[in-house]
């Protein structure tokens, strides 16, 4: 197990659900927004994009997992 974690630009939610997307969702074009729902599907079944498998940020960490920190420098 490493000690530490660095992600840069992870997609961590393939649901396109988390606060920041559905508050900006106005902010980008319906065609970005569709190209990414499109890429989200082709990762994972609409039914399965909450598994943590598929979408990390539904994971349970809480328990022996390393600090991890994340940077976002793409598009969001």
């Amino acid at each position: 197990m490493p000690a530490a974690l660095a992600m840069v630009s992870p997609w961590l939610d393939v649901t396109l659900e988390a606060d920041s997307l559905v508050s900006l969702q106005n902010q980008e074009t319906g065609y970005v927004v569709q190209r990414v729902k499109a890429a989200g599907a082709a990762w994972a079944d609409p039914k399965d994009q909450k598994n943590p498998y598929a979408s990390p940020a539904y994971g349970d960490f809480t328990k022996g997992y390393v600090p991890t920190m994340r940077r976002n420098l793409g598009l969001t």
